[in-house]
């Protein structure tokens, strides 16, 4: 990208007793000087697993446009 973006406000709500769901939440503000687009990924990893599983496991992304100068919030829902 030609372009620098800063993270911000990174809010982690777990919610597996109540619904089975983990709510991720961030703003990302273009903070350089050319319009650009930007994914934000979420890997997870399990702790103790039964079975092999790999380090980190890719289980949520989405990418936006953010304008120069412009904030934008990223929210993802994860269930169990």
């Amino acid at each position: 990208s030609y372009t620098k973006f800063v993270y911000s406000n990174l809010k982690i709500e777990n919610n597996l007793n109540k619904d089975g769901t983990v709510s991720i939440s961030l703003n990302v503000k273009n903070a350089g000087a050319y319009d650009g687009k930007e994914t934000v990924q979420i890997y997870l990893s399990q702790l103790n697993p039964i079975v092999t599983r790999p380090l980190k496991e890719l289980k949520a992304f989405d990418k936006k446009m953010i304008k120069s100068g412009e904030c934008v919030d990223f929210e993802f829902i994860l269930s169990k």
